[in-house]
C-alpha cells in the first residue's frame, strides 16, 4: 500500500503513521537512510530531499536517527 503512494513525502509520512511507536508517529531507525529509502522504494537522494522539506515545513521533527510526526500534511 505504501509503495502505491506516488510522492516520497507521502510514503515517509505514511511510514511514520503506520510504523510509529506512538500516536505521534515516532520512529527510530536502526539502519541507514539508504536502507529506509530502499524499504520505501525511493532513491536515497529523494529521501534526503523529502526529509529536508518535511522538517522545514514542520511536518516532521528529526533528532539523529529518530523521526517524529509533528504537523499535518
Amino acid at each position: 500500500e505504501r509503495l502505491a503512494l506516488p510522492k516520497a513525502r507521502d510514503r515517509i509520512v505514511r511510514y511514520l503513521v503506520t510504523e510509529g511507536e506512538t500516536i505521534e508517529g515516532s520512529v527510530h531507525l536502526d539502519g541507514s537512510l539508504h536502507d529506509w529509502a530502499v524499504h520505501l522504494g525511493i532513491a536515497a537522494e529523494t529521501l534526503s530531499c523529502a526529509l529536508t522539506e518535511l522538517v522545514a515545513e514542520r511536518i516532521i521533527a528529526r533528532k539523529g536517527s529518530a523521526f517524529r510526526l509533528i504537523g499535518h500534511v
